[in-house]
């Protein structure tokens, strides 16, 4: 049997460069390599707050001029995104997960070496189901 539950949740979204600066060929590591170094992080983090960021990694292309330093065909990025749930947590539960996912772009962004990065913030209407044994 399976349960349907509506459930509100603030969700983030960041687009990572993974070449250092402008006017690059996409001389880009793996996908795989990428993710290894977020996993790594997020554990991190977790260690550092007690809060777990957990993200999905998406490949992407993002496209702006070429005489601003875009490669031709657009720039190797990651779309990150992630949710956070707290329908049984107290408000400070909130407050202390978005400072871990602060946090937690902060670190990527100096990991990959970047300039600027910038977070995107939601809350959501979710459905989520779940199979009741």
């Amino acid at each position: 049997m399976t349960s349907k539950q509506l459930v509100v949740c603030d969700s983030f979204i960041t687009v990572l460069g993974v070449n250092e600066g402008y006017f690059h060929n996409n001389e880009v590591p793996n996908s795989n390599r990428i993710c290894i170094d977020i996993q790594k992080i997020t554990v991190d983090i977790y260690a550092e707050t007690g809060k777990y960021v957990g993200v999905v990694v998406t490949p992407a292309k993002v496209i702006y001029n070429e005489e601003w330093g875009c490669p031709a065909g657009g720039e190797d990025v990651h779309v990150l995104t992630g949710n956070g749930f707290f329908e049984a947590e107290p408000a400070e539960a909130r407050g202390a997960w978005k400072d871990a996912v602060e946090l937690f772009i902060l670190r990527i962004q100096e990991h990959f070496k970047q300039t600027t990065i910038q977070i995107e913030w939601s809350t959501k209407v979710v459905v989520r189901y779940e199979i009741k044994k």
